[in-house]
């Protein structure tokens, strides 16, 4: 009962435990929780998400993704699709491709490199509520 508790408010809230059979990624520690697909687009799509060292990605709603280092920054282009367990992939506009994890570690939303470097999210600033 408990367990089907859990499992209806995480569903809810766009995340899913991990379970037996699910993908392992680098840097992953077991308090992680994925995020749905569906949970990741509300968290990330049309917002700038902002990184401790001081960049930022921002993922438009029309599919368009910009890194940049700061404000100031050009920054790279691409285009990005999110996939199942939270990852996201990144198609570069000049070459290249990457795919990364966003993970919920209790409070927090984590962005794991496909490396498995665990940078967590500073901010979302929403883009509907911004001038960017």
């Amino acid at each position: 009962m408990i367990k089907a508790l859990f499992a209806a408010l995480a569903t809810i809230a766009g995340l899913s435990a991990a379970q037996a059979g699910d993908p392992f990624f680098p840097g992953m520690k077991s308090w992680d929780s994925y995020y749905t697909e569906d949970g990741l687009k509300l968290r990330i799509v049309n917002h700038k998400v902002m990184y401790p060292d001081g960049t930022q990605a921002t993922y438009r709603r029309d599919g368009t993704y910009l890194f940049q280092t700061s404000d100031a920054d050009p920054g790279v282009t691409g285009r990005y699709t999110i996939r199942p367990y939270g990852m996201i992939c990144v198609k570069f506009d000049k070459g290249g491709a990457r795919c990364d994890t966003y993970v919920r570690a209790m409070q927090d939303t984590v962005f794991l490199t496909g490396g498995g470097e665990r940078m967590k999210v500073k901010a979302l600033v929403d883009l509907t509520q911004s001038s960017s």
